[in-house]
């Protein structure tokens, strides 16, 4: 599932082959790469050439160009959208070195000590929300300056977890 959204306009498409959903709408796509990038679409009928100018997959901005006219996009995926709903999304948006819970949960597990040096993706700890495990990782490189939570204590969504110098 992908949910595109142009404007003031939001789409949700489903694949399955060459079966597609537009909006729950059953639809057939005819879609051949012509190149890096270029591809052309026959959608009821209609004939597209679509070139893919820009996308960045982390924010899911893209720019394409349909017939000659540039569009500009933010495609999500499913898991995008579950990442979303769980708040999870807000901890990557963060300026913020300080770790915020993305979640309500219970704090399993704290693998580093205040002092202690981390590197980008280093597990910082282990948070339990709604039965699932959740390794929070360090989104950068530098030294743990406090730690707010301890092991087996229930925190809020945004609540202050770790603090960097």
């Amino acid at each position: 599932m992908y949910k595109i959204t142009t404007g003031a306009h939001t789409y949700t498409i489903e694949l399955d082959g060459d079966q597609a959903k537009i909006d729950g709408d059953p639809v057939h796509l005819d879609l051949i790469t012509l190149g890096h990038r270029q591809y052309h679409l026959l959608l009821d009928k209609r004939s597209y050439n679509i070139e893919i100018v820009s996308h960045e997959a982390t924010s899911g901005q893209a720019v394409i160009k349909v017939n000659n006219k540039t569009i500009s996009l933010e495609v999500s995926t499913e898991l995008d959208e579950l990442l979303k709903k769980m708040g999870l999304d807000k901890q990557a948006e963060s300026k913020s070195q300080d770790i915020e819970a993305p979640m309500p949960g219970l704090i399993l597990d704290i693998n580093v000590a205040e002092g202690q040096e981390v590197q980008k993706g280093d597990k910082l700890l282990i948070l339990e929300a709604m039965k699932m495990e959740n390794v929070i990782k360090s989104p950068g490189s530098g030294k743990v300056k406090k730690i707010m939570v301890k092991q087996g204590e229930s925190v809020e969504l945004g609540q202050k977890l770790v603090l960097f110098e």
